[in-house]
């Protein structure tokens, strides 16, 4: 493969809260997520422009019904792919596409399966797969079954849906599918949901089953807090490859001048620079203060980007070790650190999409629906409008204008000269 491939599975537990689904979307973008499949989004047909608009790519939905099931599979909007089948289950339960993704063909299942032992679900499925490729599948989703009560349950009663368990067992063979956290982490133990009752119960329900070949071309599986909801995320990253990247544009941050400790130390700055400076022509040194500014702000804003990613990162240790401990010694205590810790991660994400919002000079956001690409295309229109090509085009126009007023007004004089001789 060309590139680097990430996957996530996630069950949102309802996406119909538009704060809540905007906070999903920006937190997928900006992870940077290639294919995103979704569990119980709760979506309905009317909702699909909104949907579309926010995200700003391409969505295919499986909608259920307002407050129950629901998939839907979401794609980068700068990954190029093209979709050659899909399969949509009537009644909101799974998605199966044939797509291509950098020159690749993946036969991609999302599914949501049912919370009652109905082994009849998984032979549907199975059926509706048959007249796909299925050479390379990548399959994700929450199957509301646990593969093994020792390794991927604790807490509650010994029991799964087994007669779905063995169903997919068997469906598992057939087209060559591997769990492939199991497959790096034998005798591992990990959860991906928690139930919000007492006692605790823990459970392994959301799974990466890919084609067995594929395995050698997996770089990493793991999991990541969710956001809101009982279950976590689950990342699947295939075929690691290094891209190089520009430096990009700096621009200044004026959020910046409500910082306290900014000012004060620009202001130090500033007068270090002129002291540096010396008593040269007043250009020289406007010139060589500017480059000051500049220079400090640039480090001023590295460091404290950098502050607040290992923030985040440090946030998302913390919450994965008090899920840990309160799968193993549930208190008071550590559930509250962990719910302090939630939203503090939660904070941080809001803080991002307004810096979206505010980076597109807006001076509106309704207070419903907020269009995502429409602040993201606007941010885009005002770039454009800030390139040296236009700022020459408009000093050309306005010098062109000068220039005829000028040359009017001095055969205006001329003649009036002129009249005057004779």
């Amino acid at each position: 493969m060309a590139s680097t491939l990430s996957f996530v599975t996630y069950n949102g537990r309802g996406l119909r809260q538009s704060k809540k689904r905007r906070r999903l979307f920006a937190f997928l973008h900006r992870n940077n997520y290639d294919v995103c499949l979704l569990q119980e989004t709760h979506s309905c047909i009317q909702d699909e422009i909104y949907w579309k608009n926010e995200w700003g790519g391409t969505i295919i939905f499986c909608h259920g019904s307002k407050d129950s099931r629901g998939v839907c599979v979401l794609i980068k909007p700068s990954l190029a792919v093209s979709i050659h089948k899909e399969c949509i289950h009537a009644y909101g339960r799974f998605i199966i596409l044939d797509i291509e993704i950098n020159n690749c063909i993946f036969t991609l299942v999302g599914v949501y399966g049912p919370n009652i032992d109905t082994p009849a679900f998984y032979t549907e499925l199975c059926d509706k797969m048959g007249s796909f490729l299925c050479e390379t599948i990548v399959m994700a989703g929450d199957f509301n079954f646990v593969f093994s009560l020792e390794l991927d349950k604790t807490g509650g009663q010994a029991k799964t849906n087994f007669k779905a368990r063995d169903k997919w067992l068997s469906l598992m063979s057939v087209y060559s599918l591997i769990d492939i956290w199991r497959g790096m982490n034998p005798f591992g133990k990990h959860y991906t949901w928690s139930s919000n009752i007492t006692p605790d119960i823990h459970c392994r329900l959301d799974y990466f089953l890919i084609s067995h070949h594929l395995r050698p071309s997996v770089h990493s599986v793991h999991f990541s807090p969710g956001l809101q909801s009982d279950h976590c995320f689950c990342i699947l990253v295939i075929a690691p490859v290094q891209m190089a990247r520009g430096p990009g544009i700096w621009k200044f941050n004026d959020s910046l001048l409500d910082d306290t400790i900014y000012v004060s130390n620009m202001n130090n700055c500033i007068i270090d620079a002129l002291k540096e400076v010396g008593p040269h022509n007043p250009a020289v040194s406007w010139d060589f203060v500017k480059y000051k500014i500049r220079k400090f702000s640039m480090a001023y804003s590295k460091e404290k980007a950098k502050l607040r990613r290992r923030r985040e990162y440090e946030l998302l240790k913390i919450i994965l070790s008090l899920e840990q401990q309160l799968f193993f010694n549930p208190s008071a205590s550590v559930s509250s650190q962990l719910k302090n810790a939630n939203f503090e991660l939660l904070d941080y994400y809001d803080f991002k999409l307004r810096g979206t919002i505010i980076r597109s000079k807006a001076r509106w956001v309704e207070d419903g629906e907020k269009n995502s690409k429409y602040f993201l295309n606007l941010e885009k229109r005002n770039k454009s409008f800030s390139n040296y090509t236009v700022l020459i085009l408009a000093l050309m126009k306005r010098f062109s204008i000068l220039s005829r007023i000028f040359t009017q007004f001095r055969t205006v004089t001329f003649l009036f000269v002129k009249g005057i001789l004779h």
